[in-house]
This record gives C-alpha cells, structure tokens and sequence, in this order.
C-alpha cells in the first residue's frame, strides 16, 4: 500500500477516532453535571483510551518524524554495547533507555513509553476543560504538532509538562511549580527555562486583548525576522552560550547565525497557514474571553502564545536550534487553537469555524503533498510508516 495512503489512514483515521472520544467525555461530563455530580476524573475511560491510542501510534511508527532515526540508533546502540553514542544525555533518560534495554524491550515500546508519557501530560493538563479535548484531537494529527511531537522527543515530555503548569502560573502557584520543575531538569536540561516562564505570573495578562497592538507586534516581529541583522549585537554572548553544555553544535550555531548566516524560512503553503490561524485567534481573543470569562487560566495561554509567536517569527530566519527554547512558549498555540474552535463551535459560528478548521489542520496534507511532488529528506518524513515495514521481524507476515 502506498506510503501516502497509509499516512493519510493513520492521521485521518486517529484524529477521528480521538476527536470521538474527546467529543463523548466532554458531553458525558455535562450530562453528570447537570444530574448533580462533579466533574470526570482524568482516568475515564474515554481519556486512557485516547492516550493509549496515541502511544500505540506513535510507537509503532518507522522513521516518521524528523529525529526518530537519531532516538533509534541511540537505543540499539544501548541495547548492543550498553552505553549511548553521545554522552551529555540527561540523567532520567538515560536511566529510562537503560531500563528498556535491561529487559531487551522492543523499540516500540520504548517509543510507546515516551509517547504515553507526552500525550498523557497533555491530556492531564486538560483534565477541567475536556470541551477542549475533540478539537485539540484534531489539530494534534492533522496539523504540525503530531510530527512535532515525537520529533526532540525528551523537549516535548518538557513541553507538555508546561501545559499542567500553566494554571500554577495563574494561581502563583511558585513552589509547586518549582517543585515540578526542577525533577524535569533531570530528564531535558530546557526545563530550567521554564523557571523564568513563570515570570507570566506578575504580567497583567488578564487584561490583555487588545487586538490591534497584538497585530502589530507580530507583524514587526515578521519583518524584523526577515534578515535579523540585529542579532549581531549578541556576539559578547559566544562565552555565556557555551557554558550552558548544550553541545558543540549549539555553539557552532550561535556564533554563525551571530555573525550574519542567516537562513531563508519561505512563505509556503505551510507557514502561511499558520500564520492565518495566529491571526484568526488573535482576531477573535476578545469574543472568545468573554466566553470563557470565568476560565482563569484561559488569558495566560493566550499572552504565552503570543509572546512565542512573535518570537518564533523574530529567529525564523536563524536555526533550528534558536527556534527550540521558543517551542516551550508556541505549545500554547495548540491551546489556544482548541480554545478557539470550541468557542466557534458552541456559538454556532458555523461559517467560521470550518475556515479556522482548514487552516490549523492543513499541515498534515500539506506535508504529505510536498512529499510526493518534491521528495525531500525534511519532508517525507512526514509519511507514516508502520515499523514492520523497515525493521526484520522474527517471522514472516502473510
């Protein structure tokens, strides 16, 4: 069967089926309410069920994803002569990939275990708004963050963990917080940046949602991130960055894009239509916080997109490895999105919300065309393929 074919019953097939799941929790939850009981646990059925499918997906996976290759051959490389092929991997997850290669554990597993863990903490962050959980299905597969993901594996554990910390941040939570932080280091070292994401806390958000100055920064941040000559000015910084540890490439990065390599992030298919929903939710922010206005936490997701939009913009044209701490901000654009839709949803904005639908799920069939009509190795990765189709089982399939 063909790559694209399978990819596309994969994606479109999951998404359903957990946006089912999402939709029947979310009214089951209202029927209770109504009847005089509280709200569902985040062990209903309906959320494990969604969790483990995901990681039943994302394990099975083969070569999907850009860094999947690189997680693979660290792992075999464990599972043959017992140590990692680089050596400034955290402690927890090496610790965690010794375990997996103890008992000689398929690999899927051990990509299954990773994906339970990132999908689990999304899910658990959305535990009391599961009106969120259908549209948060659907933009996950369908749009760029299922690739996203299970991509810098270890980052995205981070990064779902800043979704259940976000309401501490709204109810200055600091010590909790700090007290979820610091084991985090254990397991990615960009979890110490989340200590200052907390900073959020004494913004005024809540009163945030002036569109127009919105619109503006993002449009500065667009033409500033153009050719951003302006990071010269960083060059003292070359000492600073390398004491981090985070490896020669990093600093091999910092100090090229310091002085003056900059890349070239083309206007495609793929960053217009994101750049249409971050307009859209920034657009409709105001209708949808007085919607949600007894949701607290609702204006520190948006303040947090927008920061990381708007920054994600600034550094497009420099490297991925700028881009990486940044993602700790843009998680919150999957949020935001899921927020969205269920607003145009439960106000019956029926014109609007099938527009808002195409452009945060075009990725997927974005990706997935630009792999056949121009195969490269940064895009057809986005193909599905099940790990029996590259990996030697020990018997023969029919």
């Amino acid at each position: 069967m063909s790559p694209v074919v399978v990819s596309i019953s994969v994606y479109g097939g999951t998404a359903l089926v957990l946006f089912l799941l999402g939709w029947h929790v979310w009214h089951r939850e209202r029927r209770v309410v109504r009847a005089g009981g509280g709200e569902l646990s985040f062990f209903s059925w309906e959320i494990l069920t969604s969790v483990a499918i995901l990681a039943t997906v994302a394990g099975m996976r083969w070569m999907t994803g850009y860094d999947h290759e690189k997680y693979y051959n660290q792992y075999l490389s464990v599972l043959d002569t017992g140590e990692f092929m680089r050596f400034h991997f955290e402690p927890l997850f090496r610790w965690v990939t010794y375990s997996f290669a103890a008992v000689n554990a398929h690999f899927t597993l051990y990509f299954g275990f990773w994906a339970l863990l990132q999908f689990g903490l999304l899910y658990y962050g959305l535990r009391h708004d599961k009106h969120l959980l259908p549209w948060v299905a659907l933009v996950l597969m369908l749009g760029p963050w299922f690739l996203f993901y299970m991509n810098t594996i270890r980052q995205y554990v981070i990064e779902s963990l800043f979704i259940v910390l976000v309401p501490l941040i709204a109810r200055r939570r600091f010590w909790l917080y700090v007290a979820c932080v610091v084991p985090a280091v254990l397991l990615h070292r960009f979890a110490w940046l989340l200590l200052f994401l907390y900073g959020f806390a004494f913004l005024p958000v809540r009163k945030s949602g002036n569109r127009w100055w919105a619109l503006g920064a993002l449009a500065a941040a667009i033409l500033s991130g153009l050719k951003p000559y302006w990071l010269t000015v960083f060059k003292p910084l070359s000492t600073w960055f390398s004491s981090l540890g985070l490896g020669w490439w990093y600093e091999q990065n910092f100090a090229e894009i310091v002085n003056g390599g900059f890349r070239w992030v083309a206007f495609g298919p793929s960053r217009v239509a994101g750049l249409v929903v971050i307009v859209l939710l920034v657009l409709l922010y105001p209708q949808v916080k007085r919607h949600f206005k007894h949701d607290k936490v609702l204006p520190y997701f948006y303040a947090i997109m927008l920061v990381g939009e708007c920054l994600h913009n600034l550094f497009i044209n420099t490297s991925f490895y700028f881009l990486r701490p940044i993602e700790l901000l843009t998680i919150c654009t999957l949020v935001m999105t899921a927020y969205t839709l269920s607003y145009l949803y439960q106000k019956r904005r029926y014109w609007l919300l099938p527009l808002m639908l195409v452009f945060s799920c075009s990725n997927a069939t974005i990706d997935l065309v630009k792999s056949v009509v121009a195969p490269t190795p940064s895009n057809i990765v986005s193909q599905y393929h099940f790990f029996f189709e590259g990996y030697k089982l020990p018997f023969d399939l029919p």
